[in-house]
């Protein structure tokens, strides 16, 4: 779904049909041409010095590797874990140009930063390391032992964009995925179970919500870039449980029930 189209092009390299040359090898090359492109194939025509020798190959473009999981995840994280090490003594690429100079080779990059990012407040909310201040209505990362939370956003869009900045910063992320690791070691598994179940009740009444008030007319800007967030954080959510509770209803005003301190 990246837009990318597979090349399945034939090549044809010949000397024949250059300025200069008789036009009987321009019809010969043409003929050529002609019959190399049955079946529906491409013909890409590049030109070369010798006029007795015709190379023609095919052209199908592999699968990146930024498709392969293992890629992505095991190998990349590691590469950048080393190459953000400022005491290793050794080098990373057998040519020294590409040591500070070598570009993002995985245009993926960013959705995955998107999707750690949905991750983080997913579970963020689960285990209140992520929670909605009402005064001066932010959301907020609890850090442990820090005296003042880190403030994300006024809203879900403007949190995931924080969350996504913090991902690109290698001692945050460890520091908020070491706060998420520790808030799951004190919960038991059914205040686990309890709290997801009743987050999913959260998502789809503010879900709700944000309908009744389409259908009114009075769609806020919030809802827009927010509405989209929420069905992710669903469906993220969902995807760790077999299980999907209807929502309830409440008078409750909008994010002010992510305040999961009450029972």
């Amino acid at each position: 779904d990246d837009g990318v189209k597979t090349n399945r092009t034939r090549q044809l390299i010949v000397g024949l049909g250059e300025a200069g040359l008789a036009k009987t090898s321009e019809r010969f090359v043409d003929r050529l041409k002609s019959v190399l492109s049955t079946g529906g194939r491409q013909i890409k025509v590049d030109s070369w010095h010798d006029p007795r020798l015709i190379i023609v190959h095919d052209v199908e473009l592999p699968i990146p590797l930024y498709y392969l999981e293992a890629v992505t995840s095991e190998v990349e994280d590691a590469y950048l874990h080393l190459a953000a090490d400022e005491r290793r003594a050794y080098h990373l690429h057998t040519d020294f140009q590409w040591e500070k100079s070598l570009p993002n080779l995985n245009p993926r990059r960013s959705e995955i930063t998107v999707g750690w990012s949905l991750q983080m407040l997913a579970d963020g909310l689960l285990t209140r390391v992520i929670s909605r201040q009402p005064n001066p209505g932010v959301w907020v990362w609890q850090r442990e032992g820090a005296d003042k939370p880190e403030v994300l956003g006024t809203s879900l869009a403007t949190s995931l964009y924080r969350l996504g900045e913090i991902h690109r910063l290698e001692n945050l992320q460890q520091r908020l995925e070491q706060d998420l690791r520790d808030a799951h070691q004190g919960m038991d598994a059914e205040a686990e179970t309890a709290r997801r179940g009743k987050l999913l009740a959260l998502v789809d009444g503010l879900l709700e919500e944000m309908d009744r008030r389409q259908l009114r007319g009075d769609t806020t800007q919030e809802d827009t870039l927010d509405r989209p967030i929420l069905r992710a954080l669903r469906a993220e959510m969902a995807r760790l449980t077999d299980w999907l509770p209807k929502p309830t209803t409440t008078e409750d005003k909008i994010y002010e029930r992510f305040n999961l301190d009450t029972p």
